[in-house]
């Protein structure tokens, strides 16, 4: 009885906490920036692990100090393998709420592995005796001499194979770990943490027995010397070495995403100077291998490398979902309206917008033969050139996939011509033939409406 009890007061007690990611907007056919955040960072992991299982049953989870960086900036490729959200804590289980009761709420029937990152002046033992109340049995605590111990018992845990490629950063700051830590985790490239001028000797055995065939480094030599990056050369002479640095951390993480990140589907933003947010939002980014962009929250513009970033995917076309990991206080309002400015700018289909005086016939599926009026006409081009939802995709030219319930061609008078489709393959589409565009439902129920049609 009281166990239930105790399940019931902690379900109570999530449904007054937790936060729903905000709902967003659309922005030609994508989901404008939302929000996974909460009163504070505990709080904002919980609603990070909400996104991760997608509100569903927690089996393995990473518990990570919500207060100290350096035990889990390397966490990130174990969440991946283990397909476990990364959840903060304080030192003690009192100071851990939250993530205990998200924990009683979201816990599957098997319980699965639990790992404790970082040794018991962090994380205290009280843990260990709270998860085994809690049914668990699977507990491992990460926990090493100092931090670059505790780097390597998790590199360790992930047991890569030889030649597996590797990252370097600083363990002395966070944000050039956390800016390879959602392609280390997606990538399961392990990343070893230095000191500017320290190499630690289990890390340096790593590298002499794993042979990587690449190895990335984070960060200008101000945080990892040049000394260091000589010694990883000598120790590893067949690796390709590879430096990703800017003028700043935030420099450095769009020289980062700039090499792992072309074409990203959804992009995060985080706080740089912050590091529980994006120690939590690791692991949802790993999962997929999308980038995580630090901002400056003292500012209200964009660092100018993340700016610039953006408006290359923007040129190319990229179009992918964003959100915010953290609330205004660590990520404000104006910062996302600055990404939505740079990412969403002057998107539009190619080839529209049409003259319909430039239209030379319209032919509907089922009515071949039958001569459309220039009203008729005038009111077709003008809800095509009224599309502003879409998505570009590859699917090349229509002809070699079933027709769709009914199509619609507007030949031009330079013999070109423009298809329409309705349920096509399951999705909307609007394409010239050699580029295609899932287009917004509403837009094809206005074009093949009985109304239009028997017009």
């Amino acid at each position: 009885m009281n166990k239930l009890l105790g399940v019931v007061l902690a379900t109570i007690l999530v449904l007054l906490v937790s936060v729903v990611p905000v709902s967003a907007e659309t922005v030609n056919g994508i989901n404008a920036t939302s929000r996974l955040a909460g009163q504070d960072h505990y709080q904002t992991s919980v609603a990070i692990a909400e996104a991760y299982n997608h509100n569903g049953d927690c089996g393995n989870v990473i518990l990570a100090s919500g207060d100290s960086f350096p035990d889990a900036l390397s966490a990130s490729i174990l969440s991946k393998k283990m397909n476990a959200p990364i959840l903060l804590v304080g030192s003690t289980v009192n100071a851990s709420s939250d993530t205990f009761n998200y924990l009683y709420t979201h816990a599957s029937q098997q319980r699965g592995n639990v790992y404790i990152v970082g040794g018991t002046g962090v994380i205290g033992p009280d843990f260990e005796t709270k998860l085994a109340s809690m049914g668990y049995s699977n507990i491992k605590r990460l926990g090493g001499t100092d931090r670059y111990d505790t780097n390597m018992l998790l590199v360790n845990e992930v047991n890569v194979t030889q030649g597996t490629p590797v990252f370097i950063a600083s363990g002395e700051n966070f944000p050039d770990a956390l800016s390879i830590s959602s392609f280390s985790g997606s990538k399961q490239y392990p990343t070893l943490l230095v000191g500017v001028d320290y190499l630690p000797d289990k890390t340096k055995g790593y590298l002499l027995n794993e042979k990587p065939s690449a190895v990335y480094i984070a960060g200008g030599t101000s945080v990892v010397s040049q000394d260091i990056e000589n010694q990883i050369n000598a120790l590893v002479p067949g690796a390709t070495v590879t430096r990703l640095a800017g003028d700043d951390r935030f420099g450095t993480n769009a020289a980062v995403i700039n090499e792992f990140s072309s074409t990203p589907d959804t992009i995060y933003l985080a706080n740089g100077d912050d590091f529980p947010n994006v120690l939590a939002g690791s692991a949802l980014a790993a999962k997929t291998g999308n980038p995580i962009i630090l901002v400056d929250n003292q500012l209200s513009t964009l660092p100018s490398a993340a700016e610039a970033y953006l408006n290359e995917l923007n040129d190319s076309g990229i179009q992918a979902n964003s959100i915010a990991l953290g609330g205004t206080d660590v990520v404000s309002d104006d910062l996302i309206q600055q990404f939505e400015n740079a990412f969403y700018a002057d998107r539009k289909i190619p080839f529209l917008p049409l003259d319909y005086k430039n239209v030379d016939n319209i032919q509907v599926t089922g009515n071949a033969n039958k001569i459309y009026s220039e009203k008729y006409i005038m009111q077709i081009v003008k809800i095509i050139n009224g599309i502003k939802s879409y998505e570009s995709i590859d699917i090349p030219v229509y002809h070699s996939t079933p027709a769709p319930n009914l199509s619609l061609m507007i030949t031009t008078k330079e013999n070109k011509y423009i298809m329409i489709y309705e349920d096509y393959d399951l999705k909307d589409k609007i394409s010239d033939g050699h580029t295609s565009y899932i287009i917004n439902h509403s837009a094809i129920e206005q074009i093949f409406s009985n109304y239009v049609l028997d017009n």
